[in-house]
């Protein structure tokens, strides 16, 4: 019988003077002797990108290490932690950070930082000012986890023109394609998990936060959509 085997991955956060020439991810079980284990990260990868691991089969609690090196020579390291269960049958964390902005006078920033078991996996400034309501979830991001994993999702407002407007949609789905924050929705069995809506009353630090866990045979998809 094959091994049970995990998907992990995460995002990438950075600003950088210097042109990045080298990425790579190493880790190993917490507290082990053997060596890590080196993922080159290729290619390299542009600030909010999602790095997926390669496929791990022996549960732990894993030591992750992320190295970015600059043209200058300079590396910066990153460390955080992951857990890898008894690896059920992963589910899907689609999210956008949408920028509909007409007039352009509407002045916000959002940063979107979603943490699984804990850990920040994303944590970003970057929108899409290429949104369209009609753009299903296959063509978001996405995050792979798994049945049990506590997710917490926030939406933190760091810049306001006191004018801003906009709204949090976060739906279950058993599909991989289609839209869900729509009437009717396309994506099949949608449900409506939260929603807020953000109004010129919320200043500047204002946080949204929602937290859940995934249950088994159930996609997510979480939309940001401001006028920004």
């Amino acid at each position: 019988m094959a091994a049970t085997q995990c998907n992990i991955s995460f995002a990438i956060d950075y600003t950088s003077s210097q042109p990045i020439i080298g990425a790579k991810a190493s880790y190993k079980i917490q507290g082990s002797a053997d060596a890590p284990y080196i993922h080159n990260i290729t290619p390299i990868p542009a600030s909010g990108n999602v790095i997926s691991l390669p496929n791990i089969s022996v549960p732990g609690e894993y030591e992750l290490t992320v190295e970015l090196t600059g043209a200058d020579g300079i590396t910066v390291t990153e460390k955080s932690k992951f857990k890898i269960g008894n690896c059920n049958p992963s589910a899907t964390l689609f999210w956008e950070n949408a920028n509909t902005n007409v007039s352009g006078n509407y002045k916000t920033a959002v940063r979107i930082r979603i943490s699984i078991n804990g850990n920040i996996v994303v944590n970003t400034l970057d929108k899409n000012v290429n949104y369209i309501s009609t753009d299903g979830i296959e063509t978001w991001k996405k995050l792979s986890v798994n049945p049990g994993d506590r997710i917490l999702f926030e939406a933190i407002v760091e810049v306001t023109g006191g004018n801003s407007i906009g709204n949090i949609w976060a739906h279950t789905t058993t599909g991989t394609a289609g839209i869900t924050a729509a009437t009717p929705p396309t994506a099949p069995n949608t449900v409506l998990l939260f929603h807020d809506f953000m109004s010129p009353n919320f200043t500047e630090g204002h946080v949204f936060q929602h937290s859940f866990t995934i249950e088994q045979g159930k996609n997510y998809a979480i939309l940001t959509d401001w006028f920004q």
